[in-house]
C-alpha cells in the first residue's frame, strides 16, 4: 500500500462528502470500505437513507484507497439517484436537537 495513495483518497472523501465518515479494513481476501453520514450532520433524509452506510468490497490484489473511493463513489451515485446533494449537508447544533429532544 502507498501510503500517499490512502492519504490522497481520504482527502478526496472528504472534499466530495463532507460530514460523513468512513471506515477501511483489509485482509488477505479483500479490501473494504464503508461510508456513510454523521449524525451531526446531516439531515434525517440523508440519515434515513444512509445510516448503514455504503459498502465496498474488493478482492485482492487491491488496495485500501481503491476500496474507499468505490465506496465514495457509489455514494455520490445513490445520493444523486435519491435526489440529493453532498453540497447541502452542514454542520447542525447537534446540541441544541439533544436539547430539543432529537
Amino acid at each position: 500500500m502507498a501510503v500517499g495513495d490512502i492519504e490522497t483518497a481520504i482527502k478526496e472523501f472528504n472534499e466530495k462528502l463532507p460530514g460523513w465518515w468512513f471506515t477501511i479494513g483489509e485482509c488477505s481476501v479483500s479490501c473494504d470500505a464503508t461510508v456513510g453520514p454523521d449524525r451531526a450532520y446531516c439531515d434525517q433524509d440523508i440519515l434515513n437513507r444512509f445510516d448503514d452506510g455504503v459498502d465496498w468490497d474488493l478482492a485482492q490484489p487491491s488496495t485500501l484507497a481503491q476500496a474507499l473511493r468505490e465506496a465514495t463513489y457509489e455514494a455520490l451515485r445513490l445520493l444523486e439517484e435519491g435526489g440529493f446533494s453532498p453540497r447541502t449537508v452542514q454542520k447542525k447544533d447537534f446540541l441544541s436537537r439533544l436539547d430539543k429532544g432529537e
